[in-house]
C-alpha cells in the first residue's frame, strides 16, 4: 500500500498514478462482457487496469490526508486527484459503466475525504437522466454491496434509497434473495438503528417492511440481530428502537398465515441471543413467534442464551425449551447441546415455579422418547 512511501514522494507517486490512468483496459467490449457477468452472478463488477488505476487514485488522496504536514480541508489540496475523479464522471471522456461503479465503491470514503465535493459531484455520480441510467445502476449497485452506509448521510442518497425500495418486488416467487435486495435490507437496518431514517408514516423503514416480501423482511430482522455484537455494549436508543421495529413487523403480521410465518423463529432467534434485550421481553418475544409458526428451531446461539438467562426466568426458559423439543427438533442436536439443555431443566426442576418443575419433567420425557436419555438423572437428583 501507499503509507509505507514517505511523503517525499507525493509527486513521484502522483506521476505512476496518472500515467496508469490511461490504460485502455476496460474497452468497451470489455466493460460490456464484465457487466454482463456481474449481471448474471448477481455481483460486483470488475474494473480492469484502469479501474484498478482509478482505485490507486482514490487511495492517494487518502494517504495524501492522512500524511501532509498541514491539515485536511478537501480535494482543493490534491487538485491533481480531484481533476481526474471529475474527468472520469463524464460519459464522453469514461464511458466505462464498470468505472462507474468505484464511485459507488468508495462513495462513503469520497465523502469522507471532501463531503461538499461529493455533493456537488452527486448528480454525476447517481445521475438521474434516463439515458445514463446505466451509469447511475453500477454506482448504486456498488454502494449498496461494497460499503456500509454513514451516520449523516446525506439527503440525496436517501432519495435513492427510497427509489431502490420502490423498486423491491412484493413477491420474490420463492426464488433466493439476490445479493441486492439484501444489501439493500442491511444499510436499511444500519440507517434505522442509527437514527437516520424512521418508522411510522412515510418512514423510509416502514416504507421497506411494508413492500418487502415476507423473506426479505425476515432477513433484515435476522441481519439486525447477527450484528448487534455483545448485547451488553448496544446502546439503549438503539435497543428501544430495535424493539419498535420487532413490534411493527409482528403487527403487520397479525393476518399472516402459519405457513407465511414460518421464517420468524429463525429472524428472532439472533435477538434473542444477542442478550441486548430485557430477558423477559426477548423471551416471550420469541414463545410467540413459535407459536404463530408452529416451528421451533433448536439453534446452539439461542440455546446457549437460554441456559444464562434459565435462573433468572425458569419458566420461560423451560417453556422455550419444550417448544424446540415438541416442534419435532432433532435429538442430536439437544444432545450436542447437552450442558446448556441441562443448564435450563436444573433452573426449573430446582426452581419454586410448579408450572417449570412440571415443563422440565415434559422435556425429560420427551427427550427420552427421542432416544436421549441422558437427561433421565436430572429428574432423578431433584
Amino acid at each position: 500500500g501507499l503509507a509505507c512511501f514517505p511523503y517525499a514522494l507525493r509527486e513521484s507517486l502522483w506521476t505512476v498514478l496518472d500515467s496508469l490512468m490511461s490504460d485502455i483496459d476496460p474497452t468497451p467490449a470489455q466493460d460490456e462482457e464484465r457487466l454482463a457477468r456481474a449481471s448474471k452472478d448477481g455481483r460486483p463488477v470488475q474494473h480492469g487496469a484502469r479501474g484498478r488505476a482509478l482505485r490507486m487514485v482514490i487511495r492517494y488522496v487518502t494517504w495524501v490526508k492522512t500524511h501532509m504536514p498541514v491539515p485536511w480541508t478537501g480535494f482543493g489540496q490534491s487538485p491533481e486527484a480531484e481533476v481526474v475523479l471529475r474527468e472520469h464522471l463524464d460519459p464522453s471522456r469514461e464511458s466505462a459503466v464498470t468505472i462507474r461503479a468505484l464511485y459507488g465503491e468508495h462513495l462513503v470514503l469520497l465523502l469522507w475525504l471532501d463531503r461538499a465535493w461529493v455533493e456537488d459531484n452527486i448528480e454525476r455520480i447517481l445521475p438521474e437522466a434516463k439515458v445514463l441510467h446505466r451509469y447511475r445502476d453500477a454506482a448504486w449497485s456498488a454502494y449498496l454491496q461494497l460499503s456500509r452506509p454513514m451516520r449523516g448521510i446525506p439527503e440525496r442518497l436517501l432519495l435513492e434509497y427510497r427509489r431502490a425500495i420502490d423498486e423491491v418486488p412484493k413477491d420474490d416467487g420463492g426464488t433466493e434473495l439476490s445479493p441486492l435486495r439484501e444489501a439493500l435490507a442491511a444499510h436499511l437496518v444500519f440507517l434505522y438503528a442509527w437514527g437516520e431514517i424512521h418508522l411510522g408514516h412515510d418512514g423510509l423503514m416502514t416504507r421497506f417492511m411494508e413492500r418487502a416480501s415476507l423473506r426479505l423482511g425476515a432477513y433484515a430482522i435476522r441481519f439486525a440481530g447477527r450484528n448487534l455484537g455483545d448485547g451488553n455494549k448496544v446502546p439503549a436508543a438503539v435497543v428501544t428502537r430495535l424493539q419498535d421495529l420487532w413490534l411493527s413487523r409482528k403487527a403487520g403480521l397479525a393476518v399472516a398465515s402459519v405457513a407465511e410465518h414460518r421464517h420468524e423463529p429463525s429472524s428472532f432467534g439472533p435477538w434473542f441471543a444477542s442478550g441486548a434485550f430485557p430477558s423477559e421481553w426477548a423471551a416471550d418475544e420469541l414463545l410467540a413467534a413459535y407459536e404463530r409458526a408452529e416451528a421451533a428451531p433448536a439453534d446452539y446461539a439461542v440455546l446457549k442464551r437460554l441456559a444464562s438467562v434459565a435462573p433468572e426466568i425458569p419458566g420461560r426458559a423451560a417453556e422455550i425449551l419444550r417448544k424446540m423439543v415438541s416442534f419435532g427438533a432433532d435429538a442430536l442436536q439437544f444432545s450436542a447441546c447437552r450442558e446448556e439443555v441441562e443448564a435450563v431443566l436444573r433452573s426449573a426442576l430446582h426452581g419454586a415455579d410448579p408450572s417449570a418443575t412440571s415443563a422440565a419433567r415434559e422435556i425429560i420425557n420427551r427427550l427420552a422418547a427421542k432416544g436421549c436419555v441422558e437427561f433421565r438423572s436430572l429428574e432423578e437428583s431433584s
